[in-house]
């Protein structure tokens, strides 16, 4: 995939511990580093999903933890957004951001981007309504630590296990 939004994306991986710490929001936290960083040539390669069905899981599952971590800082249904963010959404993941030139991934990957986006304001829709207290994806651990923020306990997302042994 060379476009569509998901390259290149630009990642520190080496840093000093101490200068560097965990930012942004769960599911989609990063390295904020003290100072300058450099950049290193060439691509890591990284497949995000065995399949389609693997992505349609973690799209699943990260929508849940978003959701439930908006909720919980106070985010409430909406009308409005539901009905124009996730068309927006895979407008700029398919027009703006060129998914159109990976072939069928790059439409996959915008419907995909889209769905997620809908799944985030249903899932806060049933919070809301207190249909359910927590997404059944999201671990009966994941709590608020200080107040104000989730803790980062959340279910293993790269790992899937059958009886007991990794797939």
């Amino acid at each position: 995939i060379r476009h569509s939004g998901w390259y290149p994306q630009r990642r520190y991986r080496l840093f000093r511990k101490g200068h560097a710490r965990w930012a942004g929001e769960n599911p989609h936290d990063f390295v904020e580093i003290d100072g300058i960083g450099g950049t290193l040539k060439g691509d890591i390669v990284h497949f995000s999903f065995k399949d389609l069905s693997h992505q349609v899981d973690t799209v699943n599952k990260f929508s849940s933890i978003v959701a439930f971590t908006r909720f919980r800082k106070g985010r409430r249904f909406s009308w409005l957004p539901v009905l124009y963010k996730p068309w927006g959404k895979f407008w700029e993941i398919y027009l703006f951001k060129r998914g159109f030139l990976d072939g069928f991934p790059g439409f996959a990957i915008a419907v995909a981007s889209a769905f997620s986006t809908f799944l985030k304001f249903a899932k806060i829709y049933e919070l809301d309504r207190n249909f359910i207290s927590r997404p059944s994806n999201v671990r009966q651990s994941y709590g608020i630590s200080d107040g104000k923020e989730p803790t980062m306990q959340f279910p293993n997302l790269h790992e899937e296990t059958e009886g007991g042994k990794e797939n």
